[in-house]
């Protein structure tokens, strides 16, 4: 994956806010093979097992590695930059680790519930 700019002020705030050094988003930004498109126009991108193993034996810090565990960027596809950052844990994030199928729209329960009330 390509370089990506860094310099979305959001970005750095959540990484500040969630303890995720700027050191840490650029090496993933870096290296990132993992990259699925989430809605919006964005994309988030991560490191896999496999490509950890491959920068362990390319001579990156141990230490650095596992920092990357378990951290999403989610970048912009219009303007190439990190929209934010976060830790992959939990309800909220797994919506970032799977493809969203195209023109899937997430519809609130409300909504489904008028939609069934008005197909009876």
């Amino acid at each position: 994956m390509q370089s990506q700019n860094l310099s979305a002020t959001h970005a750095f705030i959540r990484a500040q806010q969630r303890g995720i050094p700027v050191e840490t988003m650029e090496l993933i930004a870096h290296e990132a093979d993992i990259v699925r498109h989430v809605g919006g126009g964005k994309t988030s991108a991560y490191v896999s097992r496999k490509r950890k193993i491959e920068l362990k034996r390319e001579g990156v810090a141990p230490q650095e590695i596992e920092r990357m565990d378990g951290i999403v960027l989610i970048i912009s596809e219009a303007n190439p930059s990190t929209v934010t950052c976060m830790h992959d844990l939990g309800k909220a994030a797994r919506r970032y680790r799977r493809q969203m199928r195209n023109g899937w729209r997430r519809r609130s329960r409300h909504r489904r519930m008028q939609s069934v009330k008005l197909e009876n």
